[in-house]
């Protein structure tokens, strides 16, 4: 059974300011690890799981917090240099470090659609599959990577013409080599596509 509400996530973000302890995570069917700051791995099950999302303050700055309720408790939060001055009359929750880990922005966006969405890759589009790929462990990628390719060329079994198919192919693939450009991970992930896909 899977649980999860949406909270608002309208906070305000500016440049970023000073450094803050940010780890990594890394995702797979039923599964996070959470590598700590000093390198250390911890795992998460998400046999059954709920999730929240919402802003909250952190050393009087906006960030957007995670929240994830299961057999472990785990709370993220977005860098609270990169959020703006969140006044006291904000009445936002707060919360302090290290009560919870911090998280790059990108990462703790695609760590919450992948919990809110269910953690699993059943009835995802190709641009949330390669969002997925870059915090997928490197054996998950090679699957997100294979489902990719099995998405891609159902788009283009039914086109006749040999150009159409191929620009069919490389549009479906596109959202993954546009990932693939920043995250090791979505690369890993593209080159299963490419071993299915032949694009002309």
């Amino acid at each position: 059974m899977i649980e999860f509400d949406v909270g608002k996530q309208n906070a305000l973000y500016r440049e970023k300011r000073g450094n803050s302890k940010v780890l990594d995570i890394q995702v797979e069917q039923g599964r996070v690890s959470i590598i700590t700051a000093n390198g250390e791995w911890r795992s998460m099950s998400l046999d059954v799981y709920h999730c929240e999302t919402r802003d909250a303050s952190c050393g009087g700055r906006f960030v957007k917090q995670l929240l994830i309720g299961g057999k472990v408790n785990e709370s993220f939060i977005t860098p609270p240099e990169e959020g703006a001055i969140a006044p006291r009359a904000s009445g936002l929750p707060a919360v302090e470090l290290p009560s919870c880990s911090v998280l790059a922005s990108d990462t703790w966006q695609c760590l919450a659609n992948w919990l809110i969405g269910g953690a699993t890759l059943a009835g995802r589009t190709t641009e949330d599959l390669a969002m997925i790929a870059t915090i997928a462990s490197p054996q998950f990628a090679i699957i997100i990577g294979e489902q990719v390719a099995m998405a891609t060329l159902a788009l283009a079994v039914d086109v006749c013409s040999p150009m159409r198919r191929s620009f069919q192919k490389q549009w479906g693939l596109s959202p993954l080599r546009q990932r693939a450009k920043k995250s090791e991970r979505a690369r890993d992930a593209l080159l299963a596509a490419l071993s299915i896909v032949q694009c002309d």
